[in-house]
């Protein structure tokens, strides 16, 4: 048997929790409600842990680049 290892990574700038909640098909307003407090106390973004001036740095090509870098440390070149 082969073994296989998979590595899965998000780097989330910015994220609209709001819309998120509305959007999602739920019974009710009660429940829509507690996705987006679900979704604010287990999800974060850059721009939430940094703040803006410094989550503003964080390009698409930089954070690729730091993903890679730190994958390889993991899994080698």
């Amino acid at each position: 048997m082969e073994t296989a290892l998979f590595l899965w990574a998000n780097l989330i700038v910015d994220f609209n929790y709001e819309e998120m909640s509305k959007v999602l098909k739920v019974p009710d307003e009660k429940f829509r409600d507690k996705i987006h407090k679900t979704l604010k106390e287990n999800l974060t973004t850059i721009r939430r842990e940094l703040g803006e001036k410094e989550a503003s740095r964080w390009d698409e090509k930089t954070l690729n680049g730091f993903m890679a870098e730190e994958f390889q440390k993991i899994l080698g070149p």
